[in-house]
C-alpha cells in the first residue's frame, strides 16, 4: 500500500505540471488573441477615420495621416511612401495629383491586406483559445481525479499500518502473556520443590522419631555402649556420693 500511495503522489505530481504547463500556454494564447483583437480594432477605427476624412475634409473630423504614417511604420512600408502621406491625405479627394491618389490607393490596399490577415490570425486564434481552454479543463480534471486516486490510496496505506500497529501490539502482548505464563509456571515449580524438599525433611524427621526408644527405662544403644566404657571404681563413686 505504501508504494500504491507513492506512485499515486508521483502522478498527482506529474498531473499538476502538466496542468501548469496547460495554463502557461493558454495564457500565451489569450494575450495573442488579444493583442490581435487590438490591433484589428485599431485597423477599424483607422479606416473610418480616412472614410470620414474623404468624405467631408474638416468638419470636425481630424486628419488620419499620423496614425496612417505609424500604421506603414509597424508593417515596415516603404519609407518613401510613409513620407508621401502626410501630403498625399492632407488633400481633399478633388485636389490630389495623380500621384497622391495613388499614394492613397496604395495605402487604402496595404490597410486592407492587414486587415484581412488580422481577421484570418484573429479567427485562427479564437479557435487556438477554445482548444486551450478545453486542453486546460482536461488537464484540470486529471490533476483532479489523480488528487482524489493519491487521497484515497494514503487512507488506504494509513489502514493498513493501523492495522499492522495493531496486529504488532496484540502479538507483543500476547508474547508478554505468554512470558507472564512461563514466569508463573516457573514460580509454581519452585513451590513445589520447595515443599517436597520439606515433606522429604519431615519424612526423615518421622523416621528419626521412630527410631527413638519407646520408654525412658530403655537406655539409648550409644548410652549403652558409652557406660560399658566407665571403669567401675567410677561408677560406684558415683552411686556412693549419690546417696550421701
Amino acid at each position: 500500500q505504501a508504494a500504491a500511495a507513492t506512485a499515486a503522489t508521483a502522478k498527482v505530481a506529474e498531473a499538476e505540471a502538466l496542468h501548469a504547463a496547460t495554463l502557461r500556454a493558454t495564457a500565451t494564447v489569450l494575450r495573442q488573441r488579444e493583442t490581435l483583437v487590438g490591433q484589428r480594432t485599431a485597423l477599424r477605427a483607422m479606416v473610418e477615420a480616412i472614410e470620414r476624412w474623404e468624405a467631408e475634409p474638416g468638419m470636425g473630423n481630424s486628419d488620419p495621416s499620423e496614425a496612417v504614417a505609424t500604421f506603414l511604420s509597424d508593417v515596415r512600408s516603404e519609407k518613401a511612401l510613409v513620407a508621401a502621406v502626410p501630403a498625399s491625405f492632407g488633400l481633399p479627394r478633388g485636389g490630389r495629383s495623380a500621384f497622391d491618389e495613388r499614394v492613397v490607393q496604395e495605402v487604402m490596399r496595404l490597410i486592407a491586406l492587414h486587415r484581412e490577415k488580422v481577421e484570418s490570425e484573429v479567427k485562427s486564434i479564437a479557435e487556438s483559445a477554445e482548444l486551450a481552454d478545453a486542453e486546460q479543463l482536461g488537464t484540470w480534471a486529471i490533476a483532479s481525479c489523480a488528487r482524489d486516486v493519491a487521497e484515497a490510496e494514503a487512507r488506504r496505506a494509513a489502514d493498513c499500518a493501523r492495522l499492522v500497529d495493531g496486529a504488532r501490539k496484540t502479538q507483543e502482548a500476547a508474547a508478554a502473556l505468554v512470558e507472564d505464563r512461563r514466569a508463573s509456571l516457573r514460580a509454581a515449580e519452585a513451590r513445589e520443590s520447595a515443599m517436597q524438599q520439606r515433606r522429604e525433611a519431615l519424612r526423615a524427621a518421622e523416621e528419626a522419631l521412630e527410631r527413638l526408644p519407646t520408654t525412658m527405662d530403655e537406655p539409648m544403644p550409644e548410652a549403652a555402649d558409652k557406660l560399658g566404657e566407665v571403669p567401675v571404681t567410677m561408677l560406684v563413686d558415683g552411686l556412693q556420693s549419690g546417696g550421701a
